[in-house]
């Protein structure tokens, strides 16, 4: 059932591939292209006896703490203050625009069960992704102290970074288009299916007009004579396809 309103309907039916396509490419390339550098850190507890599922635990929780400080405001005050040379224009002028642009530019995740944390950054220029991301390793392992209560407990070792990519990363323009194309193709199909009598899918029965020579056209005028009933008929069976 459905392959024979496809074959009858194809061009109707990419046709809305495409523009689904077109759009989502056009969302996508209207997003202004970012660098990304990463690095990673590890949190480091001071344990004084406690067995190692509560120093593992407290880890853990030390982790997911930092993580979430990371999207401030405060935080990003501080990334600011250890690194001048970093643009603060870029990231807006009000605290909203700030708090909402800077939550966009930094991706910070902790490793479940190890104590690590993995920090990516994001920006426009590729030289200022790599310096945010060194501010941002920077305040973690000498103001962690800030956002918990255990002092010089503990601390934060760089294991590895920043390691800075060669070309932009945000947005995926390989993904998206291959989600556009998926999408698009689940479209057309559900279109195809559930509204096969559509408009759009006759725009494309309509005959091309052919130019003919006079007497190719005066030998053409008996099939005018063929009655309305018949015609409708012909028509009938052609929208049975």
């Amino acid at each position: 059932m459905f392959l024979r309103l496809w074959r009858a309907r194809w061009q109707g039916g990419l046709l809305i591939a495409a523009l689904c396509l077109a759009v989502i490419m056009a969302a996508t390339l209207a997003q202004p292209l970012k660098y990304s550098s990463s690095l990673r850190l590890l949190v480091v507890q001071e344990t004084d006896g406690a067995d190692y599922y509560t120093a593992a635990r407290s880890t853990e929780y030390l982790s997911d703490i930092l993580s979430k400080v990371s999207y401030t405001r405060i935080f990003f005050d501080q990334v600011l203050a250890v690194a001048p040379e970093i643009k603060a224009d870029y990231f807006g002028r009000t605290n909203q625009q700030i708090v909402k642009h800077w939550a966009r530019s930094i991706d910070v995740k902790p490793v479940v069960n190890t104590g690590l944390l993995n920090v990516t950054v994001y920006h426009a220029d590729r030289g200022q992704a790599e310096i945010l991301a060194r501010a941002v390793a920077k305040v973690l392992i000498e103001h962690n102290g800030d956002y918990h209560g255990l002092g010089n407990k503990v601390s934060l070792k760089l294991l590895d970074g920043p390691l800075t990519s060669n070309y932009p990363v945000k947005p995926n323009v390989v993904v998206n288009a291959l989600l556009a194309l998926l999408s698009g193709v689940l479209l057309s199909g559900a279109v195809v299916y559930w509204r096969p009598q559509a408009a759009l899918f006759y725009w494309f029965k309509a005959v091309k007009p052919v130019v003919k020579t006079a007497g190719e056209l005066q030998a053409s005028q008996p099939l005018m004579e063929t009655p309305v009933r018949e015609t409708a008929k012909a028509a009938e069976w052609y929208n049975k396809f």
